[in-house]
């Protein structure tokens, strides 16, 4: 590039910035854009977006709920919380019960870190004082209460976890007699009344066969607890009636077959004969007339009266 050219291409600092010609710039793929000029430091700052319109709240029936009627609402609900939680509705008073609070909490913490503190100096002092014998007594009995409250909560577990399959296991069954559901509760405690009447060997003994038993009663015992769309139970469906097998009549031996129909000759036309588009047989609407018959059946070398 020559000088000439070299100064032109640059720019004067001291000259605003304007448009550059299309291709002054380009992206690196052979793509090329124009350069929007730098910004007057002059010119005034643009005013910023107005932030958008907050969205109006619509209360029953699609009526809009005022900005006013919803921050009076938030300040019954305020005060009632502070009614219900402090007893005042009086911010400073409020203020002053959470300080109170929040220091009688504090105090509460560390009266139980000085208590554990004190108990572990008392323990170890306790074991130090033990002999070794008398150490492994205090372990062994330690361990022994802690296994057998293990042990309690296990069982706890167990009999929860049974009742819940009890109890599915019962609503089954009531559901399969069409107890209502809103009555199941009544059939349940009627059963537990039941159960707890029955002899220990018989309460060791119930099973889902005496359960069904007992619902089985208890529905007939008590109809106004059934579903009233209740269906009855349908009769057995009656087998499909199978026809009989068909008749085979035995031929005696010796009796000869019924002659078959004898067969047509092969290669024997049964179309009726045709001469330029004239049939042979009568009462056609192509049949032919006595002249056109007469030269048919020459043309055929039959003989003619």
């Amino acid at each position: 590039m020559s000088e000439p050219a070299a100064a032109a291409a640059t720019p004067d600092p001291s000259k605003p910035a304007a448009w550059e010609p299309q291709g002054a710039r380009g992206t690196g793929d052979g793509q090329s854009f124009p350069i929007r000029p730098a910004a007057d430091p002059a010119a005034p700052a643009a005013a910023p977006a107005a932030a958008p319109a907050a969205a109006p709240v619509l209360g029953r029936g699609g009526a809009e709920i005022p900005p006013e009627a919803i921050s009076e609402r938030l300040e019954r609900e305020r005060r009632k919380w502070m009614r219900e939680e402090y007893g005042t509705e009086d911010p400073a008073e409020v203020e002053r019960l959470k300080a109170s609070r929040r220091k009688e909490a504090e105090e509460r913490l560390a009266r139980d870190k000085e208590y554990e503190k004190l108990r572990t100096a008392e323990e170890k002092r306790r074991r130090d004082e033990m002999t070794e014998l008398e150490r492994y007594k205090a372990d062994i009995k330690a361990r022994d209460e802690e296994l057998q409250r293990t042990r309690e909560e296990l069982n706890r577990t167990k009999t929860d976890v049974l009742a819940g399959q009890q109890d599915a296991v019962i609503d089954k069954v009531a559901t399969a007699a069409k107890v209502a559901p809103k009555f199941v509760r009544y059939a349940k405690a009627d059963l537990a009344a039941h159960f707890r009447s029955l002899p220990v060997a018989e309460q060791n003994s119930f099973d889902q066969k005496a359960l069904d038993k007992w619902f089985g009663k208890y529905a007939k015992d008590n109809p106004e607890f059934i579903l009233a769309d209740a269906a009855p139970e349908a009769p057995a469906a009656a087998a499909p009636k199978v026809a009989p097998a068909p008749t085979v009549r035995k031929v005696p031996v010796g009796t000869p077959r019924p002659a078959a129909a004898p067969a047509r000759p092969a290669g024997r036309d049964t179309t009726p004969d045709m001469h330029n588009g004239k049939t042979v047989l009568p009462g056609r609407p192509n049949s032919m007339n006595k002249t056109e018959l007469a030269e048919y059946m020459r043309s055929k070398g039959m003989r003619v009266l």
